[in-house]
């Protein structure tokens, strides 16, 4: 994977510190679908379905001591409590009285990892109620309700500091999203979502139809920087501590509302759609990405709180309402 720390000039060549595990492979996801459909009456039919996953076989690259052995949890040694208040932040919530871990004294940096299987997994369910309304009558209607959940588990192998495995164990699990161009990486997970769209065919080849959608807003981790100077620790004096379990801060609920209305002319023996769309109807300035709630490092010597400049600052809003016109030509 790398290779690193040579002599300039030398003739001969160290031995590649880094090491992969043969066990090391793909990921694997055990998947169970179950559904059921069926049609209430002319047109109108609805279904049922319920997902299950499972996805482990992980690997990942484990820091190396200067022995050439992994850097496991025997490595952390115990820094403390969390206190119950901090100036700046007030009461530290489910964090209180926790311990924090930092490096043992003896833990000297290497940039070599072992890339290595390990036992943590994720888990995946879902049910999803569907809902079809066919073009008939003059009108169509579709839509569906979700609800999931998805959480991770960390085996013994699967994490190093376990300042914060209560804030993370068997919890939700949401990917990042990578931000660019100024936006910044949002957790991305929803436990419900409710999708409807529709269209009526009025008289003289009019048509209006409306689209909307809502949904739970995506997940802000909570936590602050725990730091003592006084630790007799070259390597780490310091650890990231979270204040609630990942998942109990979201942003606020989704919602948009789309419309759209047309009219149909015929030339020769193709049609023509002149249409008028509305985007966010509502106009809601709804938060789409946000900064994490971080609030910065606390120094236990001095008690102080030295903020974080960002600290759950608005990245990214929903656009405004936006009008646009369009010719559709069909042959």
């Amino acid at each position: 994977m790398n290779w690193g720390s040579f002599t300039p000039g030398a003739t001969t060549l160290s031995p590649n510190a880094y090491k992969v595990d043969s066990s090391a492979q793909s990921s694997k996801t055990t998947e169970y679908l179950a559904s059921v459909e069926h049609e209430l009456f002319a047109d109108f039919g609805i279904g049922l379905d319920f997902t299950y996953r499972k996805y482990n076989n992980f690997s990942q690259d484990v820091p190396m001591t200067a022995d050439g052995v992994d850097r496991s949890q025997a490595s952390f040694v115990a820094a403390g409590t969390v206190p119950s208040n901090i100036p700046g932040i007030g009461s530290t919530g489910s964090a209180a009285g926790k311990t924090w871990y930092v490096l043992s004294p003896n833990t000297v940096y290497t940039p070599f990892t072992h890339h290595t299987a390990v036992s943590n997994y994720a888990g995946y369910w879902g049910l999803d109620f569907r809902f079809t309304k066919r073009l008939s009558n003059k009108w169509m209607l579709d839509g569906s309700a979700s609800y999931m959940d998805q959480w991770y588990h960390y085996g013994s192998d699967a994490y190093l500091n376990p300042t914060n495995l209560w804030a993370t164990q068997d919890q939700v699990w949401a990917p990042s999203l990578g931000g660019a161009s100024g936006k910044i990486g949002q957790y991305i997970f929803s436990h419900w979502m409710f999708k409807i769209e529709g269209l009526y065919q009025l008289p003289y080849d009019f048509n209006i139809s409306a689209t909307f959608n809502a949904r739970a807003g995506h997940i802000i981790p909570q936590y602050f920087t725990m730091a003592d100077s006084s630790l007799q620790n070259q390597f780490s004096k310091s650890a990231t501590v979270y204040l609630s379990t990942f998942g109990n801060l979201t942003l606020p609920t989704f919602y948009q509302l789309n419309l759209r209305i047309e009219k149909m002319v015929k030339i020769g023996t193709g049609r023509a759609y002149i249409m008028l769309d509305a985007f966010n109807v509502l106009n809601t300035a709804l938060i789409n990405r946000r900064y994490d709630q971080n609030y910065g490092t606390y120094q236990l010597t001095t008690d102080h709180l030295a903020p974080y400049a960002n600290n759950y600052k608005i990245n990214e809003v929903l656009n405004p309402r936006i009008f646009r016109a369009g010719v559709r030509f069909q042959f």
